[in-house]
């Protein structure tokens, strides 16, 4: 079972330890792990790999230094790519519908690449992950959506 936390982190060194610590010692496994300093100083996404009395634990020990707030444990990052054709605002109707879904991009990277298409390499940071499906189907109608799986 995977869980992602959405965790804020003091801007120190040993930060990112501990809760690898806590999340090592109650037996999780961290599959992913999301950061960019430019964009915000403090918020780290991990997703983790563990039993339910696994991440109840986790949960509760990173509560217990601060580190998360209880709300955003069911969140889930997901990791897609999509293929769009390389014109001017191709990738509008992608963003106008992360809009509607409420969709906040944790990351993103794209490159021209001599081909008539851009691949948009995305995080998609989800609260409510069960309008996943239907937003993977409406995205897919855009363009070719791959996910990645870690």
């Amino acid at each position: 079972m995977r869980n992602t936390y959405i965790t804020r982190m003091p801007d120190k060194a040993g930060a990112f330890l501990l809760a690898s610590r806590i999340i090592a010692a109650a037996g999780g496994n961290i599959v992913r792990v999301n950061y960019n300093k430019a964009v915000d100083l403090h918020t780290l996404f991990l997703e983790v790999s563990a039993t339910e009395a696994q991440h109840a634990r986790i949960a509760r020990e990173l509560a217990a230094c601060g580190y998360l707030a209880e709300r955003d444990a069911q969140a889930q990052i997901l990791m897609i790519v999509v293929t769009l054709e390389d014109k001017p605002g191709a990738v509008l109707p992608v963003l106008e519908t992360l809009s509607r879904y409420r969709v906040n991009i944790s990351y993103i990277s794209s490159q021209e690449n001599g081909t008539p298409y851009q691949h948009f390499k995305m995080g998609l940071l989800i609260e409510n992950t069960g309008e996943i499906k239907g937003l993977i189907e409406e995205i897919r109608k855009l363009g070719n959506v791959i996910l990645v799986i870690d």
